[in-house]
């Protein structure tokens, strides 16, 4: 097979993927359209040197090296008549091994197929497929794989069009979505298929896919509904555990420094210790971090063996700090093996402690939950949760910590009182804005809250926002400031004021490796991408569970870590189309190709920051965000900072967002079910 069947922008994304430059593409491209099959068949003797500026007779030897080490792909991509691109020809490749298994899975079902491949949608699949078939008689000649000219119109497109609206609904935080809403959206979805629904929603043709409560009119993915079933099991279960209860006396624990807790602190310690299960619910200011800084004070005076962690491992690093005792990640705690996908620790290997406790729980979806309670024997091993109910709800599917203090099964302590408020400004602003109490005078003028003059507001127009902030982002860096010390937020990434434009801005003035304009790395083709120098702050976007450990000559180069969505890291090095970030004590190498999973980090959205701190805050809350920002949103910005607020906008645009609070209702299923089985025992 040549590489003439292949189209011409997929030979561009081919040679790309094998880290040619785009210069080298452009020559390549314009003077040999067929430089694969001149690769491939060893005729790279016919390939005139002097026509192609920057490329010589060595790395033609490189460019022909790697070509014939992805032959396999251009094998599959001319089976398909080049209608499959570079990138989801070699998804398909590490998934199946063989052109001959693909051509078979893709006659079965191509659209489960697909969509079966990490990191290809529906809607890509979709796009995919049906261009395929439209194209399919002009191509078919040179095509291997035969498609089904009714695809459009199938079943399989429906089932995958709705099992594709139950992921994106949980995307959303969602975890089920009512029978009407899913009508509508399947057939503005697929309209063309849409007759197929009533047969789908059957409940035992599918039941290994879909659930659907009837009583609710709800439908969720099997998995998912199952997820919270199991979570509510496991709450019940360690709710009728009597014999883990801990005879201690913990007024003995009322002195911690030279602070004396308050009964309401101390109640933390009591329902500890009656429970095998509860919750401690606390906003800033209010001794939270007392109130657990004594309780580990109890467990080691009492010899109790504990663990302490968290989602990510940023909110992992802030407890930790804290409570000077290592915190870890849940993820570490259960010790995944990216290579198995699994955990250690789990239903037939229990964690050996007295009791685990977890911060920032408001973070954890409902799959990451589960595998932890999976993981604990409440005979032996206690749970306690920590939490702030005012700040945004997880990422991921589920609404944990607000269905389990709504559903009123387990025990919760709330600390209520807020401490050195007058005297803290980031304090001060925090509970305003937490309390939907307006707090800044409607004035042109700055404005400086506390007697530590930690937060500070500055008025800003749409106009004057930027320079303004680059204005003391400067200052900040001549202070001594590092840049991983300040941290910008914006409710949008997109837009004149969000976290895209903001970084563009500041990463030339946060790093000088900038200046070197031939010493970066960027997605090609991908305009709105950055690019990347050494140096440069980044974070992961999304969950990366195979992440390639960096080679040093004391590691195996196959080993791959855990690298969680939120998780900011260094680039360390650039070199051959690879870039190594340094994640805290983790090394790890993208090539080009992974690069769409990472983004500059100077400025991230505030949803993003939760669970994390940094020494100074810059925030921008424009007019134009009026939108998305709430009371809990500018709360949840303003404690990220432990040392300073710059905060950018207008007074009034604040004052009516703190009078706004957050929805935190979500479509759930794990409230109900819980005081479904709650009220069966």
């Amino acid at each position: 097979m040549n590489s003439l069947n292949i189209e011409h922008n997929h030979i561009r994304s081919f040679l790309s993927s094998i880290s040619l430059t785009e210069s080298q593409i452009n020559e390549l491209t314009r003077e040999y359209p067929n430089i694969i099959e001149l690769c491939i068949e060893d005729r790279t003797n016919e390939i005139d040197l002097s026509k192609l500026y920057g490329i010589g007779s060595y790395i033609i030897k490189v460019i022909q090296r790697k070509i014939k080490n992805s032959y396999p792909l251009i094998n599959i991509m001319s089976a398909f008549g080049g209608l499959l691109d570079y990138r989801t020809s070699s998804l398909l490749y590490s998934k199946y091994k063989s052109i001959n298994e693909i051509l078979k899975k893709m006659s079965e079902n191509p659209y489960k197929c697909l969509c079966s491949l990490n990191g290809i949608s529906f809607k890509t699949a979709d796009t995919i497929l049906l261009n395929m078939s439209r194209r399919y008689e002009t191509n078919k000649n040179n095509m291997i794989y035969k498609i089904n000219p009714n695809l459009e119109k199938s079943y399989d497109r429906c089932l995958q069009a709705l099992l594709f609206i139950l992921s994106e609904n949980e995307l959303e935080g969602n975890t089920c979505i009512k029978v009407s809403s899913l009508k509508t959206k399947v057939s503005n979805l697929v309209p063309e298929c849409k007759h197929f629904l009533k047969e789908i929603l059957d409940a035992v043709k599918h039941p290994e896919c879909i659930y659907i409560n009837e009583e609710l009119g709800t439908v969720s993915r099997t998995i998912t509904y199952n997820t919270e079933r199991e979570i509510a099991k496991h709450i019940i279960s360690a709710l009728k555990i009597k014999c883990n209860t801990w005879i201690i006396d913990t007024s003995k624990y009322r002195k911690l420094d030279n602070l004396t807790l308050t009964d309401e602190q101390i109640k933390t310690l009591d329902i500890v210790c009656k429970n095998s299960i509860s919750i401690l619910n606390g906003s800033a200011g209010t001794g939270k971090s007392s109130s657990i800084l004594e309780l580990i004070n109890l467990l080691k005076g009492n010899r109790k063996s504990f663990f302490v962690s968290a989602p990510t491992g940023r909110a992992a690093k802030v407890i930790s700090n804290y409570t000077k005792y290592p915190a870890s990640t849940i993820h570490k705690l259960l010790q995944f093996n990216p290579s198995t996908d699994k955990f250690k620790y789990g239903k037939d290997n229990k964690l050996n402690c007295d009791i685990v406790i977890v911060d920032e729980i408001s973070m954890c979806d409902i799959f990451l939950f589960n595998s932890l309670l999976n993981a604990l024997d409440f005979n032996k091993t206690k749970l306690l949760l920590i939490g702030d109910n005012a700040q945004l709800p997880s990422i991921g599917a589920g609404n944990v910590i607000y269905d389990l203090i709504n559903s009123g099964c387990v025990p919760i302590n709330s600390l209520s009182t807020v401490f050195r408020m007058d005297n803290g400004g980031i304090l001060t602003a925090a509970t305003h804005a937490r309390s939907s109490t307006p707090f800044l005078k409607s004035t042109h003028s700055p404005q400086i809250i506390g007697n530590d003059e930690s937060y500070i507001f500055i008025p800003s127009s749409e106009n004057d926002t930027l320079q303004k902030l680059k204005t003391v982002y400067k200052k900040l860096l001549r202070f001594g400031y590092h840049p991983k010390d300040i941290l910008i937020l914006s409710a949008y990434n997109k837009g004149n004021l969000g976290t895209n434009i903001i970084n563009n801005l500041i990463q030339p003035i946060a790093n000088r490796n900038c200046a070197q304009r031939n010493k970066y790395i960027t997605l090609t083709f991908k305009g709105n991408k950055p690019k990347f120098y050494e140096g440069d702050l980044v974070i992961q976007t999304r969950n990366n569970y195979k992440a390639k450990k960096t080679c040093t000559h004391l590691q195996d180069c196959q080993d791959t870590v855990f690298i969680p969505n939120g998780e900011i890291g260094l680039i360390k090095s650039i070199d051959d189309g690879n870039i190594t970030i340094e994640f805290d004590e983790n090394a790890v190498t993208y090539s080009r190709s992974e690069l769409n999973q990472i983004n500059l980090a100077y400025s991230i959205s505030i949803h993003k920051s939760q669970g994390g701190c940094a020494k100074v805050v810059l925030l921008i809350t424009p007019k134009s965000h009026t939108f998305m920002l709430n009371s809990n949103l500018l709360y949840v910005a303003i404690t990220r900072a432990y040392q300073k607020v710059f905060h950018f906008g207008d007074p009034l645009t604040i004052n009516r967002a703190v009078m706004k609070k957050m929805d935190f209702r979500r479509q759930t299923s794990l409230q109900d079910i819980l005081l479904g089985i709650h009220q069966d025992i």
